[in-house]
C-alpha cells in the first residue's frame, strides 16, 4: 500500500499529531499538526478519518460511562479523542449514541471489580484468545446466562446485565483438540497467522496466564468453584445442563 500511495503522489507523514483543524470563512481549510508545529493547507478540502477516545478516561466518563464497566483493557494507546474534539471545535456534531467494539478476551483477577480496572496497554497483555470460543460461560452466580456462539460484543453486552459485569468461562483440559473443530472467524480463529497459528501456540499462551494466576486450574468442579468464588451447586448444575444439551444436540 505504501508503494501504491507513493506512486499516486500521496505524501504520508507518520508520527504527526493533529493539534486542531483550521477553519476560514466557514470552511475547514487545513490542519495544525505537531511534529515540529506547522500548518498543512488543503488544496480542495479536508477528510478527517480518526481514532476513538478509548484511552481518554475523562471522555469515556462523559460520553460512554457504561464502557468503563464493560471493559477492563484498552490496547489503542493513541485513541485519545483528539480527532473527534478537533472536529467538534469547528462545528461538527457528535453522535449521541456511542459505537463501540469490545472483544471478549480480557482477563480479570478473581475478586477484582470492573470499575477498579481499566488497564492501558499497547500490546495484548492479559488477553485470553480462547475467550472468544463458545465454551460454557457463567455469571458470578454460577449460572449460564447467554448463548456463547455469538459475535464478540454480544456476550459482553449480555454480561453487562449481570452481577459485576463479569463472567467466568469453563473449559476442559482437552480444549486444544476442541479448538481445531470449532469454526471461528476473525483474529481469534485457529490458524490465524502469527500468535495463534497452531495448537501449540494456543496452549503456550493459555498456560502463561495460568502462571500469572489469571487462569485457574482445578481437578474438580467443587475446587474450581472455590477458586473462582462461585456457588459450587450452581456451577455443577450449569455444567450438567450444558453437557446434557450437547448430548441431545449430537443425538
Amino acid at each position: 500500500m505504501t508503494e501504491a500511495t507513493a506512486e499516486k503522489g500521496v505524501d504520508l507523514r507518520f508520527e504527526t499529531i493533529l493539534v486542531n483543524l483550521i477553519k476560514e470563512a466557514g470552511r475547514v481549510t487545513g490542519a495544525l499538526v505537531k511534529d515540529e508545529y506547522y500548518q498543512i493547507k488543503a488544496k480542495k478540502g479536508v477528510v478527517l478519518t480518526t481514532g476513538s477516545y478509548s484511552v481518554n478516561v475523562d471522555l469515556l466518563k462523559e460520553w460512554n460511562p457504561l464502557s468503563l464497566k464493560k471493559n477492563v483493557y484498552n490496547d489503542s494507546p493513541r485513541s485519545n479523542g483528539a480527532g473527534i474534539t478537533s472536529a467538534l471545535n469547528v462545528g461538527a456534531i457528535r453522535d449521541e449514541e456511542p459505537a463501540e467494539t469490545i472483544f471478549d478476551r480480557g482477563l480479570v483477577p478473581v475478586g477484582k471489580k470492573t470499575e477498579d480496572m481499566y488497564y492501558q496497554t499497547a500490546t495484548y497483555d492479559h488477553w485470553l484468545w480462547i475467550g472468544s470460543y463458545p465454551f460454557l460461560k457463567v455469571n458470578l452466580r454460577g449460572e449460564r446466562f447467554a448463548n456463547e456462539s455469538v459475535p464478540y460484543q454480544f456476550i459482553v453486552n449480555a454480561a453487562a446485565k449481570e452481577l459485576g459485569y463479569l463472567y467466568a468461562m469453563i473449559w476442559d483440559d482437552n480444549y486444544a483438540e476442541t479448538l481445531e473443530k470449532v469454526h471461528m472467524l476473525g483474529c481469534a480463529r485457529y490458524g490465524f497467522p502469527g500468535y495463534m497459528k497452531d495448537k501449540e501456540a494456543f496452549v503456550a499462551y493459555t498456560e502463561q496466564h495460568v502462571k500469572d494466576g489469571l487462569v485457574v486450574k482445578a481437578d474438580t468442579l467443587e475446587e474450581l468453584a472455590e477458586k473462582l468464588n462461585l456457588p459450587a451447586d450452581k456451577l455443577k448444575e450449569a455444567v450438567a445442563n450444558n453437557n446434557q444439551a450437547v448430548i441431545e444436540f449430537i443425538v
